[in-house]
């Protein structure tokens, strides 16, 4: 058992993704990755894992996240996701998109399995984004920034905050399904 004042570490020196097993995931990580996971409680016995560094070739992504089981809605899943991917193309098999170009984003997110419940915060820069759509690419081009807010809750789907914008473009909005 993990307590606060224990922690695993485990070294992820050298990981081979085999198309096999994930054709998109594959092509987002690259055949070849490396990083750390370090696996502890805290004080209040939340479970909180941290990526460290997690690299492969034209991508970099660290990792914060929570899962806290003291809370009156059941356990509750909290963190940070910190990417950089010099070509988002690698992402095109988990998209269904055929993206381009690369982006540093940070994303804030929070999940409640028992209600379904999520929230996403998204913000960073975009170079030259594209995303397979000919009317649109143009306009996505060169230095970019997004900001987003996404939530799913039991008033269902909605887009709370967006703003994206580049030199030909700015699209800011709220949104509900």
């Amino acid at each position: 058992a993990l307590t606060e004042d224990c922690c695993v570490t485990v070294a992820l020196m050298h990981v081979e993704i085999e198309d096999g097993d994930d054709p998109g995931v594959a092509q987002a990580l690259g055949a070849d990755i490396s990083g750390g996971l370090r696996l502890a409680r805290d004080a209040d016995g939340a479970l909180r894992a941290v990526l460290d560094r997690l690299t492969g070739p034209g991508l970099t992504a660290d990792a914060d996240l929570t899962v806290d089981t003291g809370t009156g809605d059941g356990p509750v899943v909290a963190g940070r996701v910190d990417l950089s991917a010099d070509d988002l193309g690698r992402f095109a098999g988990l998209t269904g998109l055929a993206l381009t170009g690369g982006a540093d984003l940070t994303a804030d997110l929070t999940y409640v399995p028992l209600t379904g419940a999520a929230g996403v915060g998204l913000a960073g820069a975009t170079r030259d984004l594209g995303a397979g759509i000919g009317q649109i690419d143009p306009y996505l081009a060169g230095a970019g920034t997004i900001a987003a807010r996404l939530v799913r809750d039991l008033d269902g789907a909605r887009v709370e905050g967006l703003d994206l914008r580049t030199a030909l473009l700015t699209v800011t909005g709220r949104a509900t399904a």
